[in-house]
């Protein structure tokens, strides 16, 4: 089963697109960003799975930067991805690797049926903690049939763990918006998505959450409006979000 899956990663990273054309800040260019990385954001699969696996005909995303790598200030981070209604009898997969392509955690939980976008806490204590300047390489796929690896519908990107110093001050801002608003313009992507979607989810009647989060996923960094719409699911991946942890 592991000489499967690494020959499908090794087929997923040969078949990924580089050089997209976006940059990591907010404002816009037409330079390609230094950190673009192979990988890809939309799930697809090496072979049509045999089976009905998933139905929608939104495919999964994983809510990155297009450049395929998200940055974070967090030991232990938080990825968002939206995936369509999956049959409940297959399971969803996330494996983490490091820069010498060593794989440090790999979680694998039932699918939802529900389609939206959920939370993937890299948490816990068999979680590994990042270290500052590292490159992570994740993969996260809809296992369709585990006697054939070769049908899950996979995406894959990067993680990287930047310098705190910037993160602390903007975690010490009494308003949560303000600091998601700040780890955005400090780049730290994976941290401003993670603080905006928490506001989502409890503060869903806010219209200032809403066209903030809309306003983000349409900007040539992120490029995901197929997704502006998509509600927050509860994930089988994390706990819930409650106010407390706003």
């Amino acid at each position: 089963m592991k000489l499967k899956r690494r020959f499908m990663l090794a087929v997923m990273i040969a078949a990924s697109m580089m050089g997209v054309c976006a940059q990591m800040g907010l404002a816009t260019s037409k330079d390609a960003p230094p950190d673009d990385m192979p990988g890809r954001r939309v799930g697809a699969g090496v072979r049509q799975p045999d089976n009905a696996c998933i139905g929608a005909a939104q495919p999964q995303v994983a809510i990155i930067p297009m450049s395929n790598l998200g940055t974070t200030s967090q030991a232990q981070p938080t990825l968002l991805f939206y995936i369509p209604a999956i049959n409940s009898e297959r399971t969803l997969e996330f494996v983490l690797r490091d820069e010498n392509d060593q794989e440090i955690y790999d979680k694998t939980v039932p699918a939802t049926d529900e389609s939206g976008i959920i939370r993937l806490d890299i948490f816990g204590e068999e979680a590994p903690s990042l270290e500052i300047g590292k490159n992570y390489h994740w993969y996260f796929s809809v296992i369709c049939n585990p006697s054939d690896r070769s049908q899950d519908i996979s995406s894959h990107g990067w993680i990287r763990r930047a310098e705190t110093g910037a993160a602390v001050a903007i975690s010490s801002t009494t308003d949560p918006l303000d600091a998601a608003r700040s780890y955005a313009e400090a780049g730290l992507w994976l941290d401003a998505l993670a603080q905006l979607d928490s506001l989502r989810r409890t503060q869903p009647a806010s219209l200032e959450v809403a066209r903030l989060w809309e306003e983000w996923l349409l900007l040539p960094t992120l490029d995901l409006a197929s997704i502006t719409q998509a509600a927050t699911i509860p994930s089988p991946f994390s706990p819930p979000i409650t106010n407390s942890q706003n």
